[in-house]
């Protein structure tokens, strides 16, 4: 893909929301990762918005488990919002719920 990545970040007190548009995939790992860093330190839920995504390979997907495992050990939540249903599709196969689940399950 010869897409482009534009992530808005929204820290609105302990909730982070970040707004992905276009395409997360090998060529835009590092400005995903690169937003990651700006979340704030006394964060407690960070919402994944995908309403404008068009496009996620598996490098991108695992970008969003390791937030998730991240998310775990730096006690916050996660929330994915405005999947398409392929990305949930997608996300079931991978089974991404099925590790935000075991995570949810283990406590903070």
């Amino acid at each position: 893909m010869d897409e482009e990545l534009e992530i808005e970040l929204e820290q609105n007190g302990s909730v982070c929301t970040i707004y992905l548009h276009g395409v997360l995939d090998y060529t835009t790992t590092d400005i995903f990762l690169k937003e990651l860093e700006k979340i704030g330190k006394n964060t407690k839920l960070v919402i994944l918005n995908f309403n404008r995504m068009v496009f996620i390979d598996s490098t991108g997907t695992g970008n969003i488990i390791n937030l998730i495992h991240t998310a775990k050990a730096q006690k916050f939540h996660i929330k994915l919002e405005g999947l398409h249903e392929d990305f949930h599709k997608l996300f079931v196969t991978l089974g991404v719920y099925q590790i935000i689940e075991s995570l949810l399950e283990a406590g903070d």
